[in-house]
């Protein structure tokens, strides 16, 4: 199988890539445990496009090994290109199995945008907040996410936060201004 593995490979980097899929198959089918070889014969018929193909080896690879979080990005990617809820389902099981992770947080938030869902896309968007709470331009685009899913409330309370930390932003201050416009407390607004 080593031999296989190592043909698919060489095919590989030559673009012969129905050359690395036969031999990519053939070190599977001999070490049918091995998760590399798998790995390969995945990017294998990553090479040609072959989404669906691709997908099988990468949900088998997870049913073989589950901790292998490469596998799981890739699958969710995958399945981001042709099936949005697909994607949703395996980025929140790449946090629920791995923990809060920024890059399946910020796939989530954009899934979520795409679909028109800003409630969730703005829940996905606080958790991230909450692995970095330092960063003001994610603040910020979580006082926003919160404007877009209709919640001024607390897009109101993240631009007060906002505002207390840089008192001087007057970006800050006109966001919120709108936000109280929002909410049609104008006495606040004309404040701002």
């Amino acid at each position: 199988p080593a031999i296989y593995y190592a043909l698919a490979k060489n095919y590989s980097a030559l673009n012969k890539h129905s050359l690395a899929i036969e031999s990519a198959r053939e070190a599977v089918q001999r070490a049918p445990g091995n998760i590399e070889y798998r790995r390969t014969l995945a990017q294998s018929f990553l090479q040609t496009f072959e989404l669906d193909s691709a997908a099988m080896i990468y949900e088998e690879i997870i049913r073989r090994d589950s901790g292998a979080i490469e596998s799981w990005f890739r699958l969710a990617q995958m399945y981001q290109m042709r099936s949005p809820q697909k994607a949703l389902d395996a980025y929140n099981r790449i946090i629920e199995r791995f923990g809060p992770h920024w890059e399946a947080l910020l796939q989530i938030v954009e899934l979520h945008n795409a679909a028109g869902t800003f409630d969730k896309a703005a829940e996905a968007m606080k958790r991230m907040t909450d692995i970095d709470p330092g960063n003001l331009d994610l603040q910020q685009s979580l006082a926003r996410a919160y404007v877009r899913a209709s919640i001024p409330d607390k897009a109101a309370q993240v631009y007060e936060d906002l505002i207390e930390r840089d008192p001087h932003n007057t970006e800050y201050v006109s966001e919120l201004g709108g936000v109280y416009l929002m909410q049609k407390k104008y006495a606040r607004a004309n404040e701002k």
